[in-house]
């Protein structure tokens, strides 16, 4: 890349001034500005999540590079606050153990505050054994005159005794935590009489809030108030009065601000089931459609769970049986992922933690090289601004000339040096950017197999050991139909709603007593586990048969390890897709070749297996490939790094919500990809140095400016040509590749 004079001059001035400044700051001015990053990112850390980990990556950068311990005690807290408020449960975990661990070495007074901030992240998670174990270590450390800190725990823990059905111990935390002004244990405890049905004590205690919040002066009082209408409006729908209940539903309603969603999603459920019980069936319909795209704006699948058990009590009230029953089935479908999700974290909570802590060395590690070549550049770029302030100077004096040169020589030899060395920092800057998505991708799916093992193994010995003994009655002509059974309920689909599940075991414990068959209601478990209900025509064909309990076991224990065992098969299955994809990103062709034929689509693909944890959420990726493809000549490695970089670009431009598509399209001599994505597109002043290295357009922390310049170089050395259109809401990259030559 050229440098102008006039540039280069610039770069001087600008060097020795910015290392003048740094030079120039002290403690105290590092302290102020430490501080004010803090201010920032609280008046920002409500904003999207994006303006809230720019400040949380700053305020971390900024206390690691001063190499202050109580800075970086504080910048944990705040990653962990962020990563727990974005719903990012992995890395919060991480962040706040490494808060706790400081905290105790120094013996700061902030391990209290980051007690609590674990707990509730894990309240969030439902998993209060944890969340209650550090409210108590919270309660426990914290001085005696700390009121206001002893009563936020207090009512914390009583909301975790609340979540667990534990009430009067949720009580007792709920009046320990009651301090004058505040009026959020007084609502809880209004909740939990709410919960037991004692509805005159809840109305009391709700009614006892509003009377004491006629004049509104914080926010905090504004939502104890919304919550107190909200819970009246609960107990009246509850005593079936449902005007009083509309009543305070709406007053609630008038108290609720645009981010108050999952209150506004509780509002829309309520005046739902007002509606439903008053028979108006179509206002009904409105409040669970406003319920369901705020549950889905939100994330909340148990809100969405309910939104569509109550539609489908609507539509069962109006005798459409086939609505009733899809939402019934997408209700309990999302019961049961919730579970999963649940069982799952649960099961691989220290493999999740014990990843991430090996990802994040990774990332910082190479945070620090680049860090520290940055740094070097920046000397080097110092020592260049000295070297041509000199030939400056020998230009005036023709004796100094060529010793000025020579150096000026040596001095840019070793920049080009340090570039090509950043250059090749950029690919494992990118693989760093994606450990933590990766780690989650192949840590779900062992933890699915880890839950899977101790059953399948257990089915399978059983199925060994009673093989014999449980067929040895079963005649000849028999057995054939048997064994066809456990082959067809292998693969059946077990998925029924909750209810449905109720009345078919009560109906087979009927049938199953009346055989005068032992333990019926066990036997009944296990039918309904393989999907033998009671209308089931096999039902009565194996009640006939000679000792039917054993032949039940028997089928119940092939059935399910043949179930297990397919499960494993898939999920390794995707494991074993994530590390391949991995490995080849990371460990590359080292013989440089490029005369490999390539598929572009399996290449392209294979880029999309890194990035699969990025396009979860709000993004959707739109293929659009050809049936048949022509090969193209080059380096597969190479050439998945282009990939990955325009499309790491392209989720980064969509801000977590929009389109990405792919288009592959063989043109005569060579084959044109189109890479498009509906984000925020390049701004005007930026596109003629889209490609320059080190510029780039992103904010401070998610890119080295070396991407696209990288990128470029590569399709170039392929022979092919890369380029761009950009307008608002639409960026579209296009590579185009020559065809592989024949023969």
């Amino acid at each position: 890349m050229k440098i102008y004079r006039s540039k280069l001059y610039l770069i001087i001035i600008f060097q020795f001034t910015s290392l003048g400044f740094a030079n120039g700051q002290d403690a105290n001015s590092a302290e102020q500005q430490f501080e004010e990053l803090i201010s920032k990112f609280s008046l920002h850390s409500n904003d999207a999540a994006d303006s809230a980990y720019d400040y949380g990556t700053r305020i971390i950068q900024y206390a690691l590079r001063l190499q202050d311990s109580s800075m970086i005690l504080r910048a944990y807290n705040v990653n962990g606050f962020v990563n727990r408020r974005f719903g990012n449960y992995d890395s919060a975990v991480y962040y706040y153990l490494k808060a706790i661990d400081l905290a105790r070495a120094l013996n700061s007074p902030l391990l209290t505050r980051v007690y609590n901030s674990f707990g509730v992240l894990y309240q969030n998670y439902r998993e209060y054994d944890f969340a209650l174990k550090y409210f108590l270590e919270s309660l426990n450390c914290r001085d005696q005159f700390d009121t206001a800190g002893i009563a936020l725990v207090n009512n914390n823990i009583g909301l975790v005794y609340r979540h667990v059905g534990s009430y009067d111990l949720a009580i007792k935390y709920f009046t320990a935590a009651f301090q004058p002004g505040s009026y959020a244990p007084l609502v809880n405890i209004g909740y939990c009489y709410l919960d037991l049905n004692k509805y005159d004590s809840a109305i009391n205690n709700f009614i006892s809030v509003i009377n004491n919040l006629d004049t509104i002066r914080s926010d905090e009082e504004r939502f104890s108030l919304m919550e107190s209408f909200i819970g009246l409006g609960e107990v009246y729908l509850g005593k079936n009065d449902y005007p009083k209940s509309e009543k305070f539903f709406r007053k609630a309603k008038r108290l609720m601000n645009e981010d108050d969603l999952l209150k506004l999603i509780i509002y829309h459920q309520g005046m739902s089931l007002v509606k439903i019980r008053q028979d108006s069936i179509d206002k009904a319909i409105s409040e669970l459609k406003k319920a369901e795209k705020l549950s889905i704006k939100v994330g909340s699948k148990s809100r969405l769970a309910q939104t569509y058990n109550l539609a489908s009590e609507i539509h069962e009230k109006i005798g459409n049986s086939v609505q009733a029953y899809h939402y019934l089935k997408k209700s309990d479908s999302l019961d049961k992922d919730i579970a999963l999700n649940d069982r799952i974290r649960k099961i691989g909570d220290l493999e999740i933690k014990e990843a991430n802590r090996s990802s994040q060395v990774i990332i910082q590690n190479q945070s620090r090289q680049i860090e520290k070549q940055a740094y070097f550049l920046v000397l080097l770029a110092v020592s260049l601004g000295s070297v041509c302030i000199i030939i400056v100077v020998v230009y005036r004096n023709n004796r100094f000339r060529k010793r000025a040169n020579d150096q000026l020589q040596e001095t840019l030899k070793e920049l080009r040096t340090t570039q090509d060395q950043l250059v090749a920092q950029e690919k494992m800057a990118a693989l760093g950017q994606l450990v933590s998505g990766i780690a989650h991708e192949i840590n779900t799916p062992l933890g699915a197999i880890q839950g899977l093992i101790s059953p399948v193994s257990d089915h399978f010995s059983f199925v060994v050991s009673q093989l014999h003994q449980g067929l040895k009655d079963v005649p000849e002509d028999k057995l054939s139909l048997v064994l066809g059974w456990a082959q067809k309920y292998t693969t059946k689909n077990t998925t029924i709603s909750t209810l449905a599940r109720r009345d078919h075991k009560k109906h087979l414990v009927k049938i199953l007593s009346e055989q005068g068959l032992s333990r019926p209601r066990d036997l009944a478990d296990k039918l309904l586990a393989i999907g033998m209900t009671p209308e089931d025509e096999n039902l009565v064909n194996l009640l006939s048969l000679p000792g039917p309990v054993k032949v039940i076991h028997l089928l119940h224990s092939i059935v399910m390890h043949e179930r297990g065992t397919s499960q494993m098969e898939l999920v390794v299955n995707k494991i074993s897709k994530m590390v391949s994809a991995l490995q080849t990103y990371s460990q590359p062709n080292r013989s440089g070749d490029r005369d490999t034929s390539i598929d572009l689509r399996e290449n392209i693909d294979q880029s999309l297996v890194l990035l699969a944890n990025e396009f979860k959420g709000g993004i959707r990726l739109v293929k659009q490939y050809p049936g048949k493809l022509s090969l193209v000549q080059g380096n597969p490695d190479s050439l998945g790094q282009v990939w990955t970089n325009i499309l790491m670009n392209a989720i980064q431009a969509v801000e977590g919500k929009g389109t990405i598509t792919i288009i592959v399209e063989e043109l005569p001599k060579s084959i044109l990809v189109k890479i498009t994505d509906d984000g925020y597109g390049i701004p005007l002043e930026a596109r003629d140095k889209i490609f320059e290295a080190f510029y780039t357009t992103k904010k401070r922390g998610y890119g080295t400016g070396l991407g696209l310049n990288i990128s470029k170089r590569i399709v170039e050395q392929h022979g092919g040509r890369i380029s761009f259109e950009s307008k608002r809401e639409q960026t579209i990259f296009a590579i185009e590749l020559l065809k592989a030559l024949l023969g």
